[in-house]
């Protein structure tokens, strides 16, 4: 894996500090202008890999504790690291 963050997690009342690695696959912006047969639409980005510890070992998540992380790497990655460059799409 080539990523790691620290993840907090509420569940009731009790909160929750996990170790999250993934890894997500290469950006490409793709072509969105000139000739249609030179377009092609972006392309990659997505996680491709993720495991969740807690204290070293395995941890489960519910379906939407999953949803909620995958939105938080999605929003916090730096995808620069990864081929993407966000002056690209400004």
């Amino acid at each position: 894996m080539n990523h790691g963050i620290t993840y907090t997690l509420t569940r009731g009342e009790q909160t929750i500090v996990l170790d999250v690695e993934y890894d997500v696959a290469p950006y490409d912006p793709g072509n969105t202008w000139g000739l249609p047969e030179d377009c092609e639409p972006p392309s990659g980005g997505e996680l491709t890999e993720l495991r969740v510890l807690f204290e070293g070992a395995a941890f489960a998540l519910t379906d939407a504790e999953q949803d909620a992380l995958e939105q938080h790497i999605y929003e916090t990655h730096d995808y620069s690291d990864d081929g993407y460059d966000p002056e690209y799409d400004a």
